[in-house]
């Protein structure tokens, strides 16, 4: 018994077992996730290590190739690229495709366990990133707030909003970047400790030892058992007591020597929203969850966590990443069901008859919720690429149906009872549509078993257009011969009919459009057999001329998006001071509120924030002489310039800044992640960095000078200025002093030193030591800082 005959004379078994299909689909549709893109695990492991004050040179030859010579033993790497930044160190790991990035993450661990001990004690411990697209932020908000608020906003925020978001289903991590961050200042005064003859060693080891809750075993007397305890956590008011050495027999305190703050630490990056100080609260989804419902979620519990914040606290929206997945699915679903009716409409103007034409249109529903119980049982969601795939599919699932449905009909003309004529006309055929869905399947093959990015990316897509498709040629096997012997009347009955019925009238209309349309392509064929050579060669010329105008045609990964963002670097000469750069960026800010009307919010900074190394995962940069603005614009049914005319219109506009230089583009979430950045990179690798950066200039040179290349940039930066400490070796030796004394006394003389912590409330903040600002400002106050000698004394940095 072949598919057709059990279709009709199974009938109700065939019925009941496409309404299971359908209710299957239904349920798996309502579990799927709805995302912008599918989950892909691109093989790219990052290690990123901060050094602070560290020169690109300093971290290249101290951290960046200790660490990119023990990761290149890890297996499977495929290429690594090694990045060394003020401050940052940054290794991009890049796996074969199908690699196991779990066992990577626990290798690279493993190899960075041995090679800490040769990194610089004062550098942090690298971290490791596994690339995801889930570290883009599912939602991003500027909070601001007034000036009196603002200094306790970031604490606020933390406690508040951060730490409840985390309990939030989906939410992997909640991330306060910016503000003010409360510390302890012990600013001390370089007469006073040259006074009393003091180093900053004395002072920390003061602190330390004078702040600590430690065990002191337990006493058991009767029948009680107490631990001994010793609290001794600083309050306040206490530090300035605190006793660092004595004179004569006086204590010599803390407050003799420093002035004590209870206060922020200072300002090295700066961020405005919409022109007011403010910080950005990034939230990020666990991998897999549904995007969607992630931040309906997070809106719904941010709600009622405001109400816990002061009034003039304000919240903007900078980043909804399921408004865009939202809006890309609706646009998709739109097309989608668009695609259908027009399908059936179609069937309907060649059938001629609505009952024929909905016995056909079945099979669209039935195979495409065929797909979802795929979706569903492989993990997969709901994203742009599965509704691509399906609105591909929806054009050519009926194609088996019309022709099981045609040769059904030719059957019954020719006086053939209906119920034969449905299994003898499904069986002729069945041989024949399967052998062209097999040859429709067999395009998707090589994108399932390819390799790369592309093939991870367009899988989902190959699946669900080949599910649909095999799932028509079962639907038109089975259920359009069971349809067609249950519900089916000869063409010669509905003539007999009643002339005024409407299908009958549709049929009359359609059947006397379509002899004319067979009637011209007939001539028309009549003609292309007269004029063969003709025929071929035009043929042949239009095809020659298609492939010479590929080359005019733009490729690219992904399409570019309107995502209705614009982003502006603002880069200043290496050096620049913090506070210059801020004055540049906030007048290019007055420039874009003036010349861009569309504008909905801004979100600018410059400066280096806590989160440098994130920013320099995700794409960014920051440094003190780098500002950057970011551009959220109206939706696009209220305005007529796309980002990309946006930022070609102001590219006259920002070149009045001498020594600036401003670049802007349509910003894009994820956008290097996929594929997106520089359409055209050069490498230039080597470890001798200064003949790398004269080679990467002449090729730079090279490249400006080609028609239609611009923006061209070398990835290498500059370092600052750099004051170096020469050390008359010889000399330091012979006052009993060591490289390493002087750098942590330089340390924490300019940058600080956290001497320890202070407790309060369950919190732990940073007690800072360092010289107050007017006496660290210039290089007077550098040569003059006291060095401390093993006999007690102290002699001026410029002496050795």
């Amino acid at each position: 018994m072949n598919l057709p005959e059990m279709g009709v004379k199974k009938a109700v078994t065939t019925a009941m077992i496409f309404i299971g299909i359908i209710i299957m689909g239904g349920v798996s549709l309502s579990r799927l996730g709805l995302d912008m893109l599918p989950d892909i695990e691109i093989p790219t492991i990052m290690v990123i290590t901060t050094y602070q004050g560290a020169g690109p040179e300093e971290v290249e030859t101290r951290i960046t190739r200790i660490a990119e010579d023990r990761l290149s033993t890890v297996e499977d790497i495929d290429s690594i690229e090694a990045t060394s930044r003020e401050g940052i160190s940054l290794l991009t790991l890049m796996f074969h495709w199908g690699a196991n990035l779990d066992n990577a993450v626990n290798n690279i661990r493993d190899q960075l366990d041995i090679i800490k001990p040769a990194l610089p004690d004062d550098a942090d411990d690298p971290i490791i990133f596994k690339f995801d697209i889930a570290m883009i932020p599912a939602l991003v908000y500027g909070v601001s707030a007034d000036e009196a608020t603002y200094p306790h906003l970031k604490k606020m925020l933390e406690d508040e909003i951060a730490i409840p978001l985390e309990s939030v289903p989906g939410v992997a991590s909640v991330t306060v970047s910016g503000g003010l961050e409360r510390a302890i200042l012990v600013e001390l005064d370089s007469q006073r400790l040259r006074a009393y003859n003091l180093s900053t060693t004395q002072i920390i080891n003061a602190l330390r030892m004078e702040n600590l809750s430690s065990p002191g075993g337990n006493i058991r007397t009767g029948s009680m058992d107490y631990i001994v305890r010793v609290p001794a956590d600083l309050k306040t008011q206490e530090i300035e007591s605190v006793v660092v050495a004595y004179n004569n027999g006086t204590p010599i305190r803390i407050q003799d020597v420093a002035t004590v703050k209870d206060d922020f630490k200072e300002v090295t990056q700066e961020s405005l929203i919409n022109r007011r100080p403010g910080l950005i609260l990034m939230i990020q989804k666990e991998s897999g969850a549904n995007t969607v419902n992630v931040c309906k979620s997070v809106f719904a519990k941010m709600k009622t966590l405001k109400n816990n914040l002061p009034s003039n606290v304000e919240f903007t929206l900078v980043l909804d990443s399921s408004d865009q997945i939202i809006k890309s699915i609706n646009n998709l679903r739109n097309s989608l069901l668009t695609g259908g009716i027009l399908v059936i409409l179609v069937i309907l103007l060649f059938l001629g008859s609505l009952r024929s034409s909905l016995i056909i249109a079945t099979s669209i529903p039935v195979s495409l919720i065929a797909t979802f119980i795929f979706l569903y049982m492989a993990g997969y969601t709901i994203n742009i690429l599965s509704l691509s795939a399906l609105a591909i599919a929806i054009g050519m699932v009926v194609d088996a149906s019309i022709v099981v449905y045609e040769n059904i009909y030719r059957h019954i003309e020719n006086g053939q009872e209906i119920q034969k004529a449905s299994i003898v006309g499904g069986s002729e055929v069945a041989g024949a549509m399967t052998a062209s869905v097999m040859c429709i399947v067999a395009i998707f093959i090589p994108v399932i078993f390819a390799g790369g990015l592309a093939a991870v990316f367009f899988k989902q897509l190959a699946y669900v257009c080949s599910i649909a498709i095999i799932g028509s040629l079962l639907t038109a096997l089975t259920l359009i011969p069971m349809l067609n012997s249950k519900n089916l009347a000869s063409k010669k009955e509905k003539s007999m009919t009643d002339k005024k019925d409407l299908s009958t009238k549709l049929m009359l209309f359609t059947n006397k459009w379509f002899t004319k349309l067979e009637n011209t392509y007939e001539n028309a064929l009549k003609k292309a057999l007269q004029h063969r050579k003709r025929v071929i060669f035009t043929s042949l010329a239009v095809f020659l001329v298609s492939l010479f105008m590929i080359r005019f045609v733009g490729s690219d990964f992904i399409p570019q998006q309107d995502e209705g963002r614009l982003s502006f670097s603002i880069t200043l000469p290496v050096g620049t001071r913090f506070e210059k750069t801020g004055e540049v960026t906030k007048a290019v800010e007055d420039i874009v509120y003036r010349e861009i009307p569309e504008l909905k919010m801004t979100r600018t900074s410059w400066g280096v924030g806590a989160s440098g190394g994130i920013a320099t995962l995700m794409g960014g940069e920051q440094a003190s002489h780098i500002g950057n603005i970011t551009v959220a614009l109206v939706d696009k049914s209220e305005r007529r310039r796309t980002p990309q005319q946006i930022a070609h219109d102001m590219s006259d506009k920002l070149n009045i800044f001498p020594d600036a230089e401003v670049k802007y583009s349509a910003a894009s979430m994820g956008g290097a992640m996929l594929g997106g950045g520089h359409p055209l990179s050069v490498e230039v690798r080597g470890h001798d960095l200064n003949h790398a950066k004269d080679i990467s200039l002449r090729v730079a040179n090279t490249l400006e000078n080609i028609d239609g290349v611009t923006d061209v940039t070398i990835s290498r930066k500059e370092g600052r200025p750099e004051l170096q400490v020469l050390i008359d070796r010889e000399r330091a030796s012979l006052l009993g002093v060591n490289a390493a004394t002087i750098s942590s006394i330089l340390t924490t003389y300019f940058q600080g030193s956290v001497a320890t912590f202070y407790r309060e409330a369950g919190d732990e903040f940073d007690i800072l030591v360092q010289l107050k600002p007017e006496d660290r400002s210039t290089i007077e106050d550098l040569k003059n800082i006291l060095v401390p000698l093993p006999n007690g004394g102290q002699v001026p940095l410029s002496q050795v």
